[in-house]
């Protein structure tokens, strides 16, 4: 595609001086370009795009787009060079939003496990789907860890990846759409046929600043619900309508509201809830009729998921009576709720949970499952939303028999301070260092004490870095996995060896 030609594409009006070149890839970052390329100069939270326009230039850029003047290069002025940049991703990539059913979802928790489940069930149902989400990509049938840290990518990422499921005949793709990536325009000219609101509580206040503004960043997604990109067919949201956060913003929905919840006036109810160790069970109410569905995950936040999805189904025309065996066939998300077992009599579980909301609710899914003392192991990270931290310590104050405070990410925060914020929650809940708890910022050694404190019956949680692979530590990213550590701390031990 040649440089004036994309521009006008993206819906920006070149200089009639504009050169008429072939033009290579859309690159915010100047690190990343190559000849041929075009610099958009994005303004982020370090540093500012504009500022390195020479240094793109220097390495081949031919044109930037740019919210004021820079020098080095020819250069192009719009409003905001965010919008410009998933516009013109948009565009170098032919658009391919058109040529896909797309589902997002958003929530402070349940994001990634909803992603996976609609996916899971739609390719039972002999859809080919593809999915960006937290843990992994998917392309058809091909798989690629996450290893960017980031839920949603940057709008180049996410459109080369639209363009290679159209590549690959796949015909629903399903978005994990986060509160930055929807502020911050990375799934603009997405065209989103369905939207799922899991919950919202209080998560990255760091970025947005109120618990006000990250509702509002959230409620972006149904807005994103307007941009059809030319295709057919109805828009909707689901929506929990037992959550506070996601059921305020049903007034402002623009398109249909297909509401799931326990809530007598949702449109998908859940009834008749049975929670176990392998599961659970539950009825579910649409339209008169009363289905009974099974699910291999456990506890109450996860039957909200699985409502979530089949109001997602639902709201497609999908039958639930053909969806619910393959709701009871997925089998999980890697770092959600996954068991470790080294043949330990005790039960050791790695999960993501990393918000106070999130914790609790996995600790009090845990809890009946402990004849012993219920030991928790998590942090909080560095440079992200202060607030949560004591918060979190209170949670597990209350919660659990025992707790470790440990790292999380600590990046460029001291990990002792960090560790005094959860302190003070924990301590605020009655919970007294030393008895109730622990402070160990080397996660490892946390890991470790934690396993050689568990005995018969105990469950051993250990939260916050489910399926990452690595630990972010004062400007370096260090390798992490958590399920492995945690079998070497149980070798250690005598178990699995």
């Amino acid at each position: 595609m040649r440089l004036a030609e994309l521009l006008r594409a993206a819906g920006i009006t070149p200089p009639a001086d504009f050169p008429e070149i072939p033009v290579g890839e859309i690159r915010y970052d100047s690190r990343a370009v190559r000849s041929g390329d075009l610099f958009v100069a994005v303004p982020g939270a370090v540093t500012d795009g504009h500022d390195h326009s020479e240094a793109a230039a220097a390495a081949g850029a031919v044109a930037a787009v740019v919210e004021r003047p820079v020098t080095g290069l020819p250069y192009v002025v719009v409003p905001a060079t965010r919008m410009a940049l998933a516009d013109l991703a948009a565009a170098r990539h032919g658009f391919p939003a058109r040529n896909l059913h797309i589902t997002s979802v958003t929530g402070t928790d349940g994001k990634t496990t909803s992603v996976y489940l609609l996916a899971h069930v739609l390719d039972d149902l002999g859809r080919k789907t593809g999915l960006l989400s937290t843990v992994a990509f998917k392309v058809g049938d091909r798989w690629e860890n996450n290893m960017a840290r980031q839920s949603t990518l940057e709008a180049p990422e996410v459109q080369a990846s639209l363009a290679a499921m159209v590549a690959d005949g796949v015909e629903d793709a399903i978005l994990e759409a986060t509160s930055h990536g929807l502020a911050l325009g990375r799934v603009r000219r997405c065209a989103f046929d369905e939207a799922l609101i899991t919950n919202v509580t209080s998560e990255h206040l760091e970025f947005h600043g109120t618990r006000t503004q990250y509702l509002a960043a959230k409620a972006l997604i149904l807005d994103a619900l307007l941009e059809h990109e030319g295709k057919d067919g109805p828009r909707f949201a689901a929506i929990n309508l037992d959550d506070e956060g996601s059921a305020s913003l049903i007034p402002r929905c623009p398109v249909e509201v297909v509401s799931f919840g326990f809530n007598a006036a949702a449109s998908v109810r859940g009834a008749d809830v049975q929670i176990g160790a392998s599961g659970s069970s539950f009825s579910v109410e649409v339209g008169g009729h009363s289905y009974r569905a099974r699910t291999r995950l456990p506890g109450l936040f996860n039957v909200f998921n699985c409502l979530g999805v089949l109001a997602i189904l639902h709201g497609r025309g999908v039958p639930l009576a053909e969806a619910l065996p393959h709701l009871e066939s997925f089998k999980g998300v890697p770092g959600r709720m996954r068991r470790v077992d080294a043949g330990q009599p005790f039960l050791v579980v790695v999960d993501y949970a990393h918000t106070a909301a999130s914790l609790e609710k996995v600790l009090s899914t845990l809890r009946p499952l402990a004849t012993g003392r219920l030991i928790a192991v998590f942090g909080s990270a560095g440079d992200r939303d202060r607030e949560k931290r004591p918060v979190m310590g209170a949670v597990a104050g209350r919660l659990a028999d025992f707790s470790i405070l440990t790292d999380e990410d600590p990046r460029s925060e001291r990990s002792e301070d960090i560790l005094e914020e959860i302190a003070l929650g924990a301590t605020a809940a009655g919970a007294r260092e030393g008895s109730d708890f622990l402070r160990i910022g080397d996660r490892r050694q946390a890991i470790v004490q934690a396993i050689a404190l568990a005995g018969p019956g105990d469950v051993v949680l250990l939260a916050g870095k489910g399926h990452e692979r690595s630990m972010l530590v004062a400007g370096r990213s260090l390798p992490w996995d958590e399920e492995e550590e945690t079998r070497g701390a149980l070798r250690a031990r005598g178990y699995g060896v």
